[in-house]
């Protein structure tokens, strides 16, 4: 049964949160506005209802089959990992990675959402005060894919898989949200997805074929057969493809969608060093502002993560290589 009260993704007090990067508004340890911080913590007290909750083993090493066609525990569970996940990213303190948890949690709430909530038992300061760790989350999920892998695709089965690509997506974990994806494009056909989950998930993994697993054509080919046209996803290709460290440096520094953008960060690093490569040959010297923008790196960061042994000087100017002195004259009467 439903709640009695609306939804919280019916909110309007969220659903319009801006994009923007940058705020006239003070800064606060989030990141954001006082205000947008005041909306997300807000947001996430919704889900802040901590109970007591068993533990599961894995179903594929044979240490437990509780959950297994048993939607009632499993709608208790996928409870319980939202709420463990919401509170894991409102203690990391990044207003952008909570606005994403608190929208994963709010795009994936299953009608029976209050049902533990309603019976479980609530714990006292000290159990609250325990935060979860991202490795139990990420385990936590696996443990429910597992038991839900052999059922019947149903909408809860759905919610789940697509819970599991946007919250591992996010942390780089390849283990987990590939065999999402790859289940979500299985249960298309009996449960077809909406045109953005679409976009959402085949974005990831067309990035993730391309830059992690090396096979760009896989990831062009991803964008393809799903029939959408995403010229960003497309230009982010190109880039990669190309080794166009300049677009790419532009096409990462703007990027807002976290699952996208950690894809991106997983090449991020071979980008700049060809930017590098290519401003070597280019250029004796370079100011310290052109070069972090052309490369999307700070130059302390060059420095140090990349290994970059050029030398600067107190106006700023980037020494890259030292031209060469005319050998003097010497005339032989």
């Amino acid at each position: 049964m439903r709640p009695a009260t609306a939804p919280v993704w019916e909110d309007t007090s969220f659903n319009n949160d801006s994009r923007q990067k940058g705020s006239q508004l003070t800064r606060n340890h989030f990141g954001g506005s006082m205000r947008n911080s005041a909306t997300l913590a807000r947001r996430a007290k919704k889900f802040e209802i901590p109970t007591t909750q068993e533990d599961y083993g894995l179903l594929s090493r044979g240490e437990d089959t509780r959950l297994v066609n048993n939607e009632e525990e499993q709608k208790k569970y996928f409870g319980a990992i939202q709420r463990h996940y919401i509170r894991f990213c409102y203690d990391a303190g990044d207003g952008s990675v909570l606005k994403a948890a608190l929208k994963a949690v709010e795009k994936s709430q299953a009608d029976s959402w209050d049902t533990d909530q309603k019976g479980g038992k609530r714990v006292g300061e000290r159990e609250r005060s325990k935060k979860p760790a991202i490795d139990s989350i990420i385990m936590s999920l696996r443990k429910l894919r597992e038991a839900m892998i052999a059922q019947k695709p149903s909408y809860f089965m759905k919610t789940v898989f697509l819970f599991s690509v946007r919250v591992t997506s996010t942390m780089g974990h390849y283990a987990s949200y590939v065999p999402s994806v790859l289940k979500l494009l299985e249960i298309h056909e009996d449960l077809p997805l909406t045109n953005a989950e679409v976009q959402e998930v085949c974005g990831v993994y067309a990035l993730y074929l391309a830059i992690v697993a090396g096979n760009v054509a896989e990831g062009y080919q991803m964008l393809d057969r799903n029939g959408w046209k995403d010229s960003r996803l497309h230009a982010v290709l190109r880039a990669w493809e190309t080794k166009d460290s300049v677009s790419w440096a532009r096409l990462y520094a703007t990027e807002t969608d976290l699952g996208r953008s950690k894809m991106m960060q997983s090449g991020d690093s071979l980008m700049a060093m060809e930017g590098l490569k290519r401003v070597g040959r280019s250029y004796f010297s370079i100011q310290t502002v052109e070069l972090e923008k052309l490369i999307g790196w700070k130059w302390l960061a060059i420095q140090k993560d990349l290994g970059c042994g050029w030398r600067q000087e107190e106006d700023g100017r980037i020494i890259i290589r030292e031209r060469r002195q005319k050998a003097p004259q010497i005339n032989i009467t």
